[in-house]
């Protein structure tokens, strides 16, 4: 028997996760805006899940897109195919009947469903552009649902070409403000403003440099948190370069450490190596590392003296900070990261087939 209710009024906030599965607040049968809540509902619903079910992710987020782009043309064959699958009883004309005569009121306005279809790519090329040694960023995939999701729930009747959505601490989102446009675009500009810098760093250092060390990641998003300062041309005096390069650099040695350990080689060291030792090591035991558009043996080099400088408290120059800066722009901490998943045999999940 269908329940014709547009809420469920026992699910308390977004969805319910129980046994079964995502328990959505909106009935999808109730018309178009309600089917894309519920959607939306059971997204982030599983999205929110310490298991993540990526073949469903991908599903949603398909479904999401299809019916932005083809509206109720879309909604009804929904309709049909679960009248179809599930086996339902009452006649489908019957039902498609009474969800337009009832529910026509129930759609999606034209900015919604750009809004709608803009968010829903986003998630779902999250997936075809990952690789095999990065991590999908699901906190930022339900960060943008739950903006698709507030958005469509309290209605919008306007264009939009711009959103500034202001994220806090663990994706959280805070608030977004859109800026309205005159003419439809078909492309919205989506801008996340982050307010817990070190957050926000280490969320991007979880999902490209999966590889690395935890410690390694959060002294990395610290001192890209600092970094940041330094380009901002306001007037304002910048902190000193020392901590960031200190941070980094503190990064690279560790890292290259593990590297050496995880290499088959010879005669590995019995103890942590220091900047000069290590350089050594790396060059004379031909420590291989994957390639970028440099030579790791020349980064250790040109990163040695000022590294030794900064480890003796000594001051560092914008010049040195800025070779730094130079590898660190070349994906110097994702490649560490590839080349230790790459010793130890690890790929992230989901594989794309044409990459297995």
């Amino acid at each position: 028997m269908i329940d014709w209710k547009p809420i469920n009024e026992k699910v308390d906030g977004e969805y319910l996760d129980n046994v079964v599965g995502i328990i959505p607040r909106h009935n999808y049968i109730t018309g178009l805006k309600n089917y894309v809540l519920a959607t939306l509902e059971q997204l982030i619903g599983n999205l929110s899940r310490l298991n993540i079910n990526d073949d469903m992710i991908k599903f949603l987020c398909s479904s999401l897109y299809s019916v932005a782009q083809r509206g109720s043309d879309r909604y009804f064959e929904v309709i049909k195919e679960v009248h179809q699958i599930a086996c339902i009883e009452e006649n489908l004309e019957d039902i498609i009947t009474k969800i337009k005569n009832t529910y026509q009121n129930n759609t999606l306005t034209d900015p919604e469903a750009i809004i709608l279809s803009e968010i829903a790519s986003m998630n779902y090329n999250e997936y075809l552009m990952k690789g095999d040694y990065q991590r999908c960023d699901y906190s930022a995939m339900l960060t943008l649902s739950k903006l698709a999701y507030q958005i469509i729930l309290q209605g919008l009747d306007r264009y939009v070409d711009h959103i500034e959505m202001f994220v806090d601490t663990d994706g959280l989102l805070s608030s977004w403000k859109l800026d309205y446009a005159e003419k439809k675009n078909d492309n919205i500009w989506i801008e996340w403003v982050a307010l817990d810098k070190v957050d926000f760093y280490y969320s991007i250092y979880h999902t490209n440099c999966g590889g690395l060390s935890e410690n390694s990641m959060l002294d990395l998003a610290s001192a890209d948190s600092v970094a940041e300062q330094f380009e901002k041309e306001d007037g304002r005096k910048t902190v000193s370069y020392n901590m960031p390069f200190k941070q980094y650099c503190g990064v690279i040695e560790q890292e290259i450490n593990e590297i050496i350990q995880l290499s088959d080689i010879k005669n590995k060291p019995t103890q942590h190596l220091m900047w000069y030792d290590m350089k050594k090591f790396i060059k004379e035991n031909k420590i291989r590392f994957i390639e970028g558009t440099f030579s790791f043996n020349k980064m250790l080099q040109d990163l040695y003296w000022p590294r030794n400088l900064s480890s003796h408290g000594e001051k560092i120059m914008k010049e040195q900070y800025d070779k730094l800066v130079y590898y660190k722009d070349r994906q110097l901490f994702e490649l560490i990261s590839c080349t230790k998943l790459q010793l130890l045999g690890k790929k992230f999940e989901p594989i794309l087939p044409d990459s297995e």
